[in-house]
């Protein structure tokens, strides 16, 4: 037991010792690099726009007349993090689906009790 005590204490010293000047440079994430700013209106309804126009081509390019998005993450991406259907945090689904058509029409699928809480939210102002 007592070689096993000396063994790891050991290890923790030469831990303890080991250079981490270049570990302590890379930056565990990139986000503390990242401005921290709130984006603008006009900034997320042009990163939505443009979201809409690729949804819009990968339908026409699949031959496809709409998609439905029901996972939480999905939503929260075609809204440009705007619009977070989640109610439960175990669940990938959301309260509410977004139907996506080729035409450039979009439609909520909820349940009633959720669509007047939604669309006072969020989802009234992205059309």
């Amino acid at each position: 037991m007592k070689a096993v005590s000396v063994f790891i204490f050991t290890i923790f010293i030469i831990i303890l010792n080991t250079d981490r000047s270049s570990a302590q440079k890379t930056p565990l994430s990139s986000w503390k690099n990242m401005p921290q700013q709130i984006p603008s209106k006009t900034e997320l309804t042009k990163e939505r726009e443009t979201k809409y126009q690729l949804v819009k081509a990968f339908l026409e390019k699949e031959g496809l007349t709409g998609i439905l998005l029901t996972q939480v993450r999905n939503v929260y991406w075609i809204t440009a993090g705007v619009t977070n259907t989640q109610i439960v945090l175990n669940k990938d689904v959301g309260a509410a689906s977004l139907l996506f058509m080729k035409d450039g029409s979009k439609h909520v699928i909820c349940n009633g009790s959720e669509a007047d809480r939604l669309m006072d939210e969020s989802l009234r102002e992205l059309g």
